[in-house]
Order: C-alpha cells, then structure tokens, then sequence
C-alpha cells in the first residue's frame, strides 16, 4: 500500500505541476495577441485550475471507474468551501468577500448545486443530462463574460499598452510537452486511486470524492492561502466559487458524454447532503460579508465530519 501511496501522491503532484504549466504557457500567448485579460482570466486561468479534476475524471470513465467523476465533482466543492475556504478564514484577520461576488456568482453556484443534485438523485447521469450540464456551464460563461466589468478584480492580470515578448520556442515546448505530463500524471493518479481502493477495501467513490478531491483542490488552496497572506480574500473566494461552478457543470459534464455516470449510495446519502449544507452555510454567512473565525472553524469541522461520515457508511 505504501508503493501506491507514494505513486499517487507523485503522480497527482506531476499532473497539478504540468497544469500549471500549460496555463501559464497559454496565458502568456493570450496575452501576446492581446485578449483582454478579463477573457483570458475566465477561460484560460479558470480551466486552468480544474485541469486536474477534468484530466483524472476523464481517464477513469475512459476506464469504467463511473463512479470516480461525480464523487469527485461533490468532495471537491465540499472541500473547496468547507476546508479552503474555512482554513482561509482562520488564518486571515478579517476574510471579507464583495458585493459582487454575493450577488452574481454566488447565486449561481447555488442553482449549479440545485440543478446537479437534481440530477443525480436517480443514481446515473445520462448523456442528455451531461449535455444540459454543459449547457449550463456555457450560459454561465457567457453571463460572466456580459458581466465583465463586475467581474474583473477577480482575475490580476497584466493590461498590456505593446505586445509581450515571450521566448517562444520556449513556450511552444511547454504547450505540447504539458498535456503529455497531464495525461501521465492522470493515468497513474487513477492507477493509484484503484489501487488504493482495492488494497483498503473502500470503494473508488469515495476514495475519488476524498483522497482525489482533496489532492485536485490542492490548487485552490494554495491560492486561497496566498491571497490571505496578501490582504486579497476575495480572490480566493472568487477562485474556489468559479472551481466549484466548473467541477460540477463542465467537469462532470464532459465526463458524462464519455459514458452514463453512476452515483454511488454514500454520494446520496451523504455527499449531495452535505455539499448542499455547505453551499448553504456559505450563502448564510456571506450575509455580512465576511467570514469570521469562529465560521472558519465550523466548515473545517463539517469537512473533518464529512470524510469520517464516508468512510464509516462505505464501511457499514
């Protein structure tokens, strides 16, 4: 079990890293042919940053594991709320989120939420239903992009006044050779994760909606972490609440064009519950603004609660 665990925590290391290349590789050519940055923030970095849940979902239904893309599309926004989002708010004074985020992209999260628990309350995602994920997400996409000039601090990007040199043999090598390390670093998280099922004796969703979605939110994590640092909690809730959007409408929408996805019965019961709490808990203290510690502290507790509620109900 030990060989498999240093696999998997090498490989899903190799597929984030090669993620993060490609995105800042793709970046700086959108910023060469001067895309407003706003554009290049909602497409390119915000797809950038779910490249490991899209890359590993998308193996594993190649490979019959139908399971993996909904248990990880439901442990990845409860960690992305309850623990991203509830550790920023204990290490920053005072996590404070904008106006517009509360009124456009929050809402928006909450009808994403409604609208895929509906869905997988029957067990199975069928094709017509993935199509109307995908949708969905493509409405989202183009209301942000109607609603640029509200959305724009969440992205820093540079304005540029002139082109920007980039070295681009350079940048052409990090664009092709990228994907190849995405692939690999998928193939064998997803080798690892069934591995690791087998030899424990837990099921793929729920080591998909728990060791694979927590390392695939690495990411947003560390983002959440550093806009902390940084006085910038708004970045971080903007990241997590864009991630969330994505995992549940595109992520978990082109997986199902591949094959019908099955919900396991601890997603059921447990994990669609629980990531309609959080979401809900989130809405609730967003009311003021802000999250305090004290709030910080109960989502991180709702997350602990989740994982050990999983385990013991895939045990039982």
């Amino acid at each position: 079990m030990i060989f498999w665990v240093g696999i998997f925590g090498i490989s899903l290391a190799v597929l984030i890293k090669a993620a993060n290349v490609f995105t800042k590789a793709a970046e700086h050519v959108g910023l060469y042919w001067r895309l407003p940055p706003f554009v290049i923030g909602v497409t390119i970095v915000s797809l950038g940053t779910t490249i490991p849940e899209l890359s590993s979902t998308i193996v594993a239904t190649w490979r019959g594991a139908t399971q993996v893309a909904p248990a990880n599309a439901i442990g990845s926004n409860v960690a992305n709320i309850a623990l991203v989002l509830g550790l920023a708010a204990l290490i920053t004074p005072y996590f404070k989120t904008s106006w517009q985020l509360i009124k456009t992209e929050l809402p928006i999260l909450v009808g994403a939420v409604a609208l895929t628990t509906l869905l997988l309350l029957d067990g199975v995602l069928a094709l017509p239903e993935a199509a109307l994920l995908l949708a969905a997400y493509f409405m989202y996409l183009l209301i942000t992009l109607a609603l640029r000039d509200k959305y724009r601090h969440h992205f820093h990007l540079p304005t540029l006044e002139r082109r920007l040199i980039i070295n681009w043999p350079k940048t052409v090598f990090k664009l092709l050779a990228a994907p190849a390390f995405i692939y690999l670093g998928a193939q064998f998280t997803v080798d690892a994760l069934i591995n690791l099922s087998a030899l424990a004796g837990l099921s793929t969703g729920l080591m998909g909606a728990t060791l694979l979605a927590a390392g695939t939110s690495l990411p947003e994590l560390t983002i959440a972490i550093q806009a902390s640092r940084h006085g910038k909690p708004e970045l971080a809730a903007g990241n997590v609440l864009g991630a969330n959007i994505m995992n549940l409408l595109f992520v978990m929408g082109v997986a199902g064009l591949i094959a019908p996805l099955t919900v396991s019965p601890a997603m059921i019961t447990i994990g669609l519950p629980m990531m309609l709490i959080v979401t809900a808990l989130y809405f609730l203290v967003n009311r003021d603004r802000r999250i305090t510690k004290k709030e910080g502290f109960l989502l991180v507790a709702l997350y602990i609660f989740f994982i050990a509620a999983l385990v013991v109900f895939d045990f039982a």
